[in-house]
């Protein structure tokens, strides 16, 4: 589920005034940990984290060893 700016402005407002994260939580349909996230105030639906996780499928070894392999397959077609 992605939070709206209206869902943020709801939880800080229902914060703010008393409501429990479980209450809003309960309230708004979404996780505990997503309406703990945005209670804290050190995030917001706007500001989305930078993706840089590197692939763990195919790492530098495996790479390696399929470019390897197709030298290999290369030079065996050859005449």
């Amino acid at each position: 589920m992605v939070i709206t700016l209206e869902d943020y402005a709801e939880i800080r407002k229902l914060f703010n005034s008393g409501t429990s994260k479980r209450a809003i939580a309960k309230r708004l349909g979404i996780s505990r940990n997503t309406v703990d996230k945005y209670c804290q105030g050190d995030t917001a639906p706007w500001n989305k984290k930078a993706y840089n996780r590197q692939s763990t499928i195919i790492s530098d070894e495996v790479m390696n060893f399929i470019q390897q392999c197709l030298e290999q397959s290369g030079n065996m077609s050859s005449p």
